[in-house]
């Protein structure tokens, strides 16, 4: 996997308006003592001072079990809408929301945001081809992890047949990614 950065402006002007929300989300994720949100936190405050793999299973199985997956279009009567993490806790949330409080939980580690990407492509684990979305993590020794939702492992990207990549992106770019398959 090898991504190539590219950052539109659409995506710059968004991160800017997402800002401060973002601020009162991480504020609201530490304070709130609504059950899930607190269970939440428990299970990820517990990880401090684990290795980088115990933290990643950790996080994976706490967002796994903690969220309930509910389709975008059941929850919000829209196609597509990327949710903030306590409201994946609150209400449920689909791939990308579960995924974004995986990387919400890991920055609350101490993880260096440059290492987490939210990975967007398609998947046909269901058995037909639709939009799904995936954690992608890189370890201190460069190698990389996927956290995804509808498995309870975690898996190098390569392993990970039923995922294909299209783009990343993370709190300060976006990157079309190029995946090169061994023929």
């Amino acid at each position: 996997l090898e991504m190539v950065r590219h950052v539109p402006r659409k995506l710059e002007r968004l991160s800017a308006q997402a800002e401060g929300s973002l601020f009162v989300e991480e504020s609201e994720l530490l304070t709130s003592q609504e059950p899930h949100v607190a269970a939440w936190r428990a299970d990820v405050m517990s990880l401090h001072g684990k290795s980088e793999l115990e933290m990643l299973e950790g996080v994976n199985r706490a967002a796994n079990e903690r969220v309930i997956y509910i389709p975008d279009y059941a929850h919000w009567g829209v196609r597509e809408r990327w949710g903030f993490p306590v409201e994946a806790l609150e209400e449920g949330g689909d791939c990308e929301d579960i995924a974004l409080l995986k990387m919400e939980s890991l920055h609350l580690l101490g993880w260096p945001p440059e290492r987490l990407f939210l990975l967007v492509g398609t998947s046909d684990y269901s058995g037909r081809t639709e939009g799904h979305a995936v954690l992608l993590v890189t370890l201190a020794d460069g190698s990389q992890l996927i956290l995804d939702s509808v498995m309870p492992w975690i898996l190098p990207p390569g392993d990970d047949h039923h995922f294909f990549p299209l783009y990343a992106v993370n709190g300060e770019h976006y990157y079309k990614v190029a995946v090169f398959r061994d023929a």
